[in-house]
């Protein structure tokens, strides 16, 4: 699982500053102090093939409520698998 820096920088520039984490799922995003972000803003920013998970970490009264955003890449997904390689879908390298 990759994410070129470019794209870290991107999603930097369109949701604000973050931190992220690794889990068990793939990377988690914490954007500002657990803020709420347009999931759709950062599905569009992420390359094809990645799906974001968002995880309401805790609501109380104190702090509101606390978000984090769960991204992995779809091991379902052969097609960008392949792409991402030197491959067609039939195993026949790419001239």
């Amino acid at each position: 699982m990759r994410l070129e820096f470019k794209i870290l920088k991107k999603i930097n520039k369109e949701l604000g500053s973050f931190e992220i984490s690794g889990n068990d799922k793939g990377l988690s995003f914490r954007f500002g102090y657990w803020s709420e972000i347009n999931m759709d803003t950062l599905q569009k920013i992420l390359p094809y093939g990645w799906i974001i998970n968002e995880e309401l970490v805790d609501d109380d009264d104190d702090c509101g409520r606390l978000y984090c955003y769960n991204i992995n890449k779809d091991v379902l997904d052969y097609e960008a698998d392949l792409e991402a390689q030197d491959y067609d879908i039939w195993g026949n390298e790419k001239i």
